[in-house]
């Protein structure tokens, strides 16, 4: 596969739990592959997913929950698994610009996802007008026959098309020029090795907790003189309006609300830390 890019899989839950998937997934890396639950069955037992989607996510893989929005089953997979992507059903999606109605519904996807520590995907993307709509109300990343349809090879995206998607993405401010290097420490961290680090630089607010494939886990954050406090992270891409992502961060709860926003590449990895006072500042400044 290119460089930056996953393969993505549709499997049902009740598939996933058989022995032959799970000794076909120790053959192989996942931390390139994503694994869409669909609703083709119903699941009896939750706790046997929840537990064959902890082991793909120890392997590296991720999980996304397919098209969310057209039926119950997708939801209480949501609701239930914590998935790391959201597929925004297609049904939503068309005709995005002249609905309204729409339009809400899927800007709450979008601050239910980020409160969930998920990224948001709009499937069936078929005309530049429902594009625009979608970077207008924050959707990260997308997916239809306007960006590319099915091919024996691994195409690019038009090159007029990419370009006026950066266009719009620069006209909403991103929050890429917030971006700050941040520290880092393994998830699995002690307390007393994070309370050093926090002695070391007094001024550091946060540290980002990381997997060993670097993708963020949580934040540790002081509390009172020597405690330490783990919270969720809420992640952004580098292409994200600072707008949208501002308002998004204040529906976190209250002690976590003002942590530093986790910048993540298109692969999940840790990029960088945004702090939530340079967004503000960026904002009243105009």
């Amino acid at each position: 596969m290119p460089r930056r890019a996953f393969l993505s899989v549709n499997i049902s839950p009740d598939v996933l739990l058989t022995d032959r998937i799970q000794r076909l997934l120790e053959h192989r890396p996942l931390d390139r592959m994503v694994f869409e639950l669909t609703e083709h069955s119903i699941v009896t037992d939750y706790d046997q997913v929840a537990a064959a989607i902890a082991r793909v996510r120890e392997l590296g893989g991720f999980v996304a929950v397919d098209d969310a929005g057209a039926g119950y089953a997708s939801m209480h997979h949501i609701l239930t698994l914590h998935p790391d992507f959201v597929k925004l059903d297609g049904s939503l999606v068309a005709d995005l610009h002249r609905d309204p109605a729409k339009s809400a519904l899927v800007e709450m996807f979008g601050e239910f996802t980020s409160r969930i520590d998920a990224w948001l995907i709009a499937e069936g993307i078929e005309t530049a007008e429902d594009l625009h709509r979608l970077r207008q109300l924050g959707v990260p990343l997308g997916q239809g026959y306007l960006l590319g349809r099915p091919d024996e090879a691994m195409n690019g995206i038009d090159p007029l098309l990419k370009s006026r998607t950066r266009d719009l993405c620069e006209s909403r401010e991103t929050v890429a020029p917030f971006i700050e290097a941040g520290r880092t420490a393994p998830a699995d961290s002690d307390d007393s090795v994070l309370r050093t680090m926090f002695d070391a630089e007094p001024e550091v607010a946060a540290i980002a907790l990381l997997d060993p494939g670097t993708r963020p886990i949580s934040l540790a954050a002081r509390h009172g003189p020597r405690d330490i406090v783990r919270h969720s992270t809420m992640r952004v891409n580098r292409a994200a309006g600072r707008r949208e992502v501002l308002r998004r961060a204040m529906t976190r709860p209250l002690p976590s609300r003002f942590d530093p926003l986790v910048c993540c590449d298109e692969n999940g990895n840790y990029s960088g830390m945004v702090p939530i006072d340079a967004l503000i500042s960026s904002l009243a400044a105009r």
